[in-house]
Order: structure tokens, then sequence, then C-alpha cells
């Protein structure tokens, strides 16, 4: 899974343990990136794209494409295939996240995923050429303990499937004969 794809693996996982009998994510792990600027860059981002999708019509979804003008730039930078078909509502994974967060400092909810631990063995890659990384250190040397599990450093952004398809193929064909 990719992206939004590994958080809702985590969730799947953790509500239905061992249903998964292994697991291969790219990108989003647990935890976030201890530095300062990478924490601002990912509390800025997704406030905006929450606040999108609050607001909603054109105006959110002129947000939503000022975003993805900017997730084009730089050598690591990604075009969405059916750009003009995403609009504000994209976002609601965003509101539906934070408001779960908020919910678990002023409602005294359970934090999302604390104390997840994976029911399977796992494959985690991730890139290293990001404004930010969406795991934490403990995250990568809690992983790297189990000897079941793999951890993958590759080269690029956030898309990296696009780039190294025949090295994540090669783990998939691997960890599923």
């Amino acid at each position: 899974s990719h992206d939004w794809g590994c958080y809702h693996g985590y969730l799947f996982d953790e509500k239905y343990p061992n249903y998964i009998s292994d697991m291969m994510s790219m990108d989003v792990g647990l935890g976030i990136d201890e530095r300062v600027k990478s924490k601002l860059f990912i509390v800025v981002y997704q406030l905006f794209l929450t606040i999108g999708f609050l607001i909603g019509g054109k105006i959110g979804t002129k947000m939503t494409h000022m975003f993805l003008n900017l997730s084009k730039k730089g050598k690591y930078g990604y075009t969405p295939q059916n750009e003009a078909l995403i609009d504000s509502s994209y976002n609601y994974k965003y509101f539906y996240l934070w408001k779960n967060m908020l919910g678990s400092v002023f409602c005294k909810k359970r934090k999302i995923l604390t104390g997840y631990k994976a029911s399977c063995p796992w494959a985690y890659i991730y890139a290293k050429d990001k404004i930010a990384m969406f795991h934490s250190q403990s995250f990568l040397l809690k992983l790297s303990q189990n000897p079941k599990n793999e951890l993958h450093m590759v080269r690029g952004g956030h898309w990296m499937m696009f780039e190294h398809s025949d090295f994540l193929v090669d783990i998939i064909k691997r960890r599923n004969p």
C-alpha cells in the first residue's frame, strides 16, 4: 500500500489482527519526522487541504489545485492523470484525520493507532528525498529489530513507485511466492 492506503491498512490490521499474512507499505509508516521543519510542513499542508475541504466548491477546489501545482515541482514531482477531476472532496481524509486527532486531545478519545503493532511481517519502503518523512526514527528502529521485517530507503520522492517499480515488484514476489 502507499500513502493513505498504508493508513487504512494499519487501521484494518489493528481491528482485524492476523487477517493479513504479510504487509508492504510505502512512504507512510508510524509517527512522523522529528525535525521541526518537517512537522511544520506536515501540519501546514494538511490543515490547508482540510480547510479546502471545509470550504468546498470552487474555492476549496482552487486550494486543492494550488497544492497539486506545488507537488509537481522539483525533480520528483508528480502530475496526476485525471487532474481536472480532482476537487476539494479529495481532502476528506485530511479532515477526518485531524478531526480524530483533535478529538483524542480534547474529548479524551483513544489516539489513532496508538500502540499499534503489526500482526504480520512487514516490508517498509520509503523515499529519502522529501521535505518530510511520514515515519519516526523510533518506528524504523523498532521495525528493523524483527528479522522477518524489511526496511528499504530508496532515492526519490513520494511517488517512488514510478522510478523503482521493478525493485518493488521483486519485493512483492519474494515475500509472496
